[in-house]
């Protein structure tokens, strides 16, 4: 499963969309890869080919950031890698913050880029929480603040006992009080896995 999140808005979004997610079917169904972090490195590669993404020419720099999960059933446990994501996991009452790499998926090639991975055991009722950075990057409250990557923590925490269909509820009205008049200023996606 995959959570990412593409430079640009509009017609420019849409097509790094469509090349990224192009590239990863290529990569997992084609290239018969299923490594979370081979994934990604291969992805990378792939998406700077593809947009000639290299320090001679002025290409286009757009990329993606994406977290990218493989599910073991049978073992209980869960890959996680991330580009420029952070990922949250609840179990037992606890949340845990995985950061992922700093580098994006695309873009300058700066050396060898590497993509961590992190193995996690799942139990029932454990919450997995992916997501874009346009919830924790929308402006709002009372001094036009940014949400806050802390301030989505709290929140996801605080409700994660509760159903799918409530948590998404409970965030959709936390966003729309929180940006208030103003407008949202990028796509926002959450996704929220419950085993």
């Amino acid at each position: 499963m995959a959570c990412a999140d593409c430079t640009g808005h509009g017609v420019p979004g849409a097509f790094m969309t469509v090349i990224a997610s192009n590239l990863l079917n290529q990569t997992v169904i084609d290239n018969k890869i299923y490594d979370p972090a081979t994934i990604l490195y291969e992805v990378d590669k792939l998406l700077n080919m593809t947009l000639k993404q290299d320090k001679e020419r002025l290409g286009v720099q757009d990329g993606m950031d994406i977290t990218l999960i493989r599910i073991d059933k049978h073992k209980n446990e869960l890959i996680v890698t991330s580009a420029k994501r952070p990922v949250f996991f609840v179990s037992d009452n606890k949340l845990q913050e995985f950061k992922g790499s700093k580098t994006s998926i695309g873009g300058m090639r700066e050396g060898e880029k590497k993509f961590e991975e992190f193995i996690l055991r799942y139990k029932e009722d454990d919450m997995l929480y992916m997501f874009t950075d346009g919830f924790h990057d929308q402006f709002g409250g009372e001094k036009g603040k940014k949400y806050s990557t802390k301030r989505l923590k709290e929140k996801l925490f605080a409700i994660h006992k509760d159903s799918i269909s409530e948590q998404k509820e409970k965030l959709e009205k936390e966003i729309l009080k929180w940006k208030g008049d103003l407008e949202q200023v990028d796509d926002i996606c959450i996704a929220g896995i419950r085993f």
